[in-house]
């Protein structure tokens, strides 16, 4: 198809889309890269990924000097990077809103990337039997590639913008986009799933819940809990991610004696890092509450091992991959009072917070830090229902077969609508 030669090979060809591949921490990137190495296990298939993402600072500087396409190959993966170029950083004092106008990096990226793609991979003499989307932003490229390479296209719903916030903005628009564009959608949740069904309409969707990858021998551990200390958070730095409450309950719990040493521990970096730097030397809080920043993945899983508590305060998450990671490692957990979270871990496995407010946090933390055998009894729990419910093993079977199956029904699409046009042609003459 396209001047694009069919491997006769049994494997599916698969060609991932993502704004991330090589992540430090948890996030769709994460996500993705655990995808491509459990699905390249199973033996089944090929897998190509394009990485579309911002140049960094220093790419830019050398951009000139360098090709904006470049291709590796790690762990048996093919790996395309994109950098594309800051289009609106330019424009950005002329709009009022920076965040409506930065999807436009990626609608119109600088250079004809539709083209370049697919010359990359009529060099490789690949036939695509399939695009797998993770970022809204691509929409427009992945339906036009899509068309390109005449294969379907299944777009993963890792954010819901169904909600009065963003009505207007550019990422609902594209979020919407990619959603009606695909050949089918997955979720990552029966809450989300209800939340947007106006929006999906007939659109084949399936639940499949993100995984992780469980080490056997650094997980949970019986009687662990008696040396760990401290708490942990980790994800974005944005408004939504409610780390400022956090903050703040961590500001009252210092004065009581018992918890003047505690520390938090905070991994990750946002738009919010420079407010939430601003408040903890404000108010002093620099021996209690340490800024990590981005941290790789090693790093993080020392911190799940050494840690009491994992705090995740957000006040909105489809999913999150940090839950899981923290309680495969044997770490309770303390969580705002989502929906999602309670589908994703039941009520009896870990701890909640009532509300979402500061004092709320404070009293959680106040009455479960020095109660080890509660903690561990969470623990324990959480850690099994993980390993049961979202090992990779399991879910990266499902996404598997539902590759076979939406590639079963767009080739039985395309023979119909073959054969009716050879019925028209036919009438025709």
């Amino acid at each position: 198809m396209n001047g694009i030669e069919k491997d006769m090979n049994t494997k599916i060809n698969i060609l991932m889309l993502t704004p991330d591949y090589t992540p430090v921490y948890s996030g769709v990137g994460t996500h993705v890269v655990n995808l491509c190495k459990n699905l390249y296990k199973s033996k089944q298939c090929n897998i190509y990924v394009v990485v579309i993402r911002m140049a960094t600072i220093e790419e830019a500087k050398i951009k000139n000097s360098t090709k904006r396409l470049k291709k590796i190959v790690k762990e048996g993966i093919t790996i395309f990077e994109v950098f594309i170029g800051d289009f609106t950083k330019r424009y950005y004092k002329r709009f009022g809103k920076q965040a409506n106008i930065r999807e436009l990096d990626y609608i119109l990226p600088d250079g004809m990337l539709l083209e370049e793609i697919v010359e990359c991979l009529r060099k490789e003499k690949l036939h695509i039997d399939i695009i797998h989307n993770h970022s809204f932003h691509n929409s427009v490229f992945c339906k036009l590639l899509a068309q390109y390479l005449d294969c379907p296209l299944i777009f993963t719903i890792h954010t819901n913008y169904n909600n009065k916030k963003h009505q207007k903005s550019l990422k609902k628009y594209l979020w919407e986009h990619s959603i009606k564009s695909s050949n089918c959608c997955i979720l990552l949740s029966n809450i989300m799933k209800e939340e947007i069904g106006n929006i999906l309409g007939d659109i084949p969707c399936e639940v499949i819940y993100n995984s992780i990858d469980i080490d056997a021998q650094n997980s949970y551990i019986e009687g662990d809990y008696e040396r760990r200390n401290d708490l942990l958070y980790c994800g974005r730095l944005s408004r939504g991610k409610n780390v400022l409450q956090l903050f703040e309950a961590i500001k009252e719990l210092i004065t009581i004696e018992e918890f003047k040493d505690i520390k938090l521990y905070v991994a990750g970096e946002g738009g919010q890092r420079g407010n939430l730097e601003k408040y903890i030397k404000e108010n002093q809080l620099s021996k209690n509450i340490i800024m990590l920043g981005r941290i790789t993945q090693k790093e993080l899983n020392e911190y799940y091992r050494q840690v009491r508590l994992t705090i995740i305060p957000s006040k909105r998450e489809v999913f999150n991959t940090v839950a899981l990671e923290a309680s495969s490692k044997g770490c309770s957990l303390l969580l705002s009072p989502l929906d999602s979270f309670k589908e994703m871990f039941g009520e009896n496995r870990i701890i909640f917070f009532d509300k979402f407010n500061a004092q709320s946090i404070y009293e959680k933390i106040k009455k479960y830090y020095f109660d080890i055998e509660t903690l561990d009894y969470f623990a324990k729990k959480a850690f099994r229902h993980v390993k049961k419910c979202y090992a990779w093993e399991k879910n990266c079977m499902k996404i598997m077969s539902l590759y076979q199956r939406v590639i079963s029904e767009y080739q039985r699409e395309v023979d119909i609508e073959s054969r009716e046009q050879k019925v028209i042609v036919w009438l025709d003459d």
